[in-house]
């Protein structure tokens, strides 16, 4: 494990102790209040009346004007900047366009796929256009006539721009950003002021953390999240945010998972007379397929949470990473978007539920927040021109109609596994996943956006399928012996660091009980061999090779194991004999091993062996004694 990586797990520990002090009076409060709500409510007139009444309205709206002034005055010089990088897109000229790599063909088809609905016909268009449209294949629909979002990867001919999914003001132009940081700091100090004037209003809290966030300072956001002082999801959510921001995942996930926690008591409290209403949140059930969604709430309620506490384990990047970066991901994107929505529009995005807001947070919620928006005009037909015919034909006037689009970087990794192996984690393999689009396929390069799976998610850094090797369980008196060894499984190595990789085998039957049960160092040109003793049950097992730096890969296998019965599980007259296990053997003149050690020691790394190598085959046998024949 290298220093660094140590040093990072202990800050993010001792951060874990603060959090979990910080919320479980909170959480123990609320619990109190959802398990001992009494049938019958005793009001104290006299103490009603003796409680100032604080009129917020007037204060929430004239934050919220401050806040839209500034959004606009934000707005301007992104607008000028994209209108300057893209012009006008004209429908009319893409059929001079046929490639769809091109930037106008991709970006006038995802604009005109915002306005699909399911009822509808996704594309308006003039039909001497002809072109084959491969983009986009997956819109974001909430409900119909509500509008869609049509997310796409970034122009792979494009020059790349700043990804501003964690920077905002990485969009606008950098002689602008100090200027636009002074009015934020303004803005900040105005909210700042009036929460200070109206301790415990959450709104007024999330809108500092917001702000806060956006100016990418995280000690600050860290500081702003803390002002928040009710014993409410909505703290723990906006102290998620802030350890988010600080990349301290462990402390996020903790506090998220208290959260979560109190939403879903309410959820069930609210829920508890509805007839088939869903046990899971419905932004959880964005992250399902249609077809798994109807699988996942069509389960008894116990098992649908169940089946959602499997799903972000198994979805979890590295168990060797304290804290599961895809869940706190998740919650992050969720009260980010909550804050953002505090008025109809904000800097870039309506939000506002008839103009595709609903369409936009679902999207939000799957993808996170885009790397480049896009905006340009759209040279299109005029919405408000009035019906000239009995038909409702309008006169074709075309006007140009500004238009926000959502592009990502192409450097997305899909953790969720197949529904059938959240179902049974025991049956989980490589083939479960789909991590990365695949840019080759039967010889043929594929369309950028022809992979859009239901989520995906930007890790810090690639990681790749750890090779499956062999694995061989044998048999002891209350355990089985277990080894995995895979030969020479490190590739683009970072020339410029030093030291070993580390290594290690995690393994449990749920997210509870999930530990690490091996660890070594790997260097190039090695076999890795992860070695533990299990007990007889099904066990997720996941073996994992960290990278010392962000530019190499992290590697990893993570797969279901069934292990046999124990000697001592054995039933009389019962027999058995273990797979066989190919060993490398360095000459043949050498005493062939039947030891334990010596045997692990040799074994293949690979199953695929060159005509001329030299191979022995080792296997045990139970049940047997001495006389028996075979």
């Amino acid at each position: 494990m290298s220093p660094d990586f140590r040093a990072r797990r202990r800050a993010q520990i001792v951060t874990f102790g603060i959090a979990v002090m910080f919320f479980a009076s909170a959480a123990i409060a609320q619990f109190a209040r959802v398990a001992a709500s009494p049938t019958l409510t005793i009001v104290d007139v006299n103490a009603r009346a003796r409680t100032a009444v604080v009129d917020t309205h007037k204060v929430h709206d004239q934050l919220r004007d401050a806040i839209i002034e500034f959004q606009n005055k934000w707005r301007k010089p992104w607008r000028d900047l994209e209108f300057k990088r893209y012009k006008l897109i004209d429908g009319r000229h893409i059929k001079e366009q046929t490639d769809p790599d091109i930037t106008n063909p991709r970006h006038f088809w995802a604009a005109r796929c915002a306005n699909i609905t399911p009822l509808g016909i996704p594309f308006d268009f003039d039909p001497q256009i002809k072109f084959s449209v491969p983009i986009p294949r997956f819109p974001v629909v909430v409900k119909p006539d509500y509008g869609a979002y049509c997310p796409m990867y970034f122009p792979p001919l494009e020059d790349p721009v700043a990804d501003d999914a964690a920077n905002i003001d990485l969009a606008i132009p950098f002689t602008q950003r100090q200027a636009i940081r002074s009015l934020r700091t303004s803005l900040i100090s105005r909210i700042s002021s009036t929460l200070s004037g109206n301790p415990g209003d959450d709104w007024i809290a999330g809108q500092l953390v917001r702000f806060t966030y956006d100016q990418n300072d995280a000690n600050r956001t860290l500081v702003a999240a803390a002002r928040c002082t009710s014993n409410s999801a909505f703290c723990a959510q906006l102290s998620g945010l802030a350890f988010e921001q600080a990349g301290n995942f462990l402390a996020a996930d903790s506090v998220f998972r208290i959260a979560d926690a109190l939403n879903d008591a309410e959820l069930l409290e609210k829920n508890a007379k509805k007839k088939d209403a869903p046990c899971v949140s419905e932004e959880v059930l964005l992250l399902f397929s249609l077809v798994d969604n109807h699988r996942l709430v069509d389960a008894p309620c116990e098992r649908q949470r169940t089946l959602v506490q499997q799903m972000w384990w198994l979805t979890d990047p590295l168990w060797a990473t304290p804290g599961n970066e895809r869940y706190v991901a998740h919650n992050s994107r969720s009260i980010h978007a909550t804050l953002r929505a505090a008025a109809e529009y904000d800097e870039r995005f309506f939000w506002n539920k008839y103009a595709g807001g609903e369409a936009l947070r679902a999207m939000i919620i799957r993808y996170g927040w885009p790397s480049h928006t896009y905006t340009s005009r759209l040279m299109t037909k005029d919405p408000d021109t009035k019906p000239v015919a009995a038909n409702g034909a309008s006169s074709g006037a075309r006007i140009p109609r500004e238009i926000v689009l959502p592009e990502y970087t192409f450097d997305r990794t899909h953790f969720m596994p197949a529904f059938d192996a959240i179902e049974d984690p025991f049956i989980l393999n490589d083939s479960h996943y789909d991590l990365y689009p695949p840019v080759i396929k039967e010889g043929k390069r594929l369309a950028p956006d022809q992979w859009w799976p239901v989520e995906h998610y930007k890790y810090p850094y690639l990681i790749s399928a750890l090779p499956e090797g062999q694995d061989v369980a044998w048999r002891r008196d209350s355990t089985i012996r277990y080894q995995l060894a895979v030969d020479d499984p490190l590739k683009n190595l970072d020339p410029a660091a030093k030291g070993y990789n580390t290594a290690m085998l995690f393994g449990g039957s749920n997210a509870a009980n999930t530990r690490m049960l091996d660890q070594t160092e790997l260097g190039e040109g090695h076999t890795l061999r992860l070695a533990t003793n299990l007990k007889s049950q099904p066990i997720v097992l996941s073996a994992e090779v960290l990278p010392r730096t962000t530019k190499e890969t992290a590697m990893r296998f993570r797969y279901g194991v069934r292990p046999p019965p124990t000697l001592r599980e054995m039933k009389s007259n019962e027999y058995a004999v273990s797979a066989p296990v190919f060993l490398r053997v360095p000459n043949r003149d050498m005493v062939l091993p039947s030891d334990e050690a010596s045997v692990l020691r040799l074994m293949a790394g690979d199953l695929a062996f060159p005509a001329t190598e030299l191979l022995a085959l080792y296997w045990e046998s139970y049940g047997f004694i001495p006389g028996d024949t075979m």
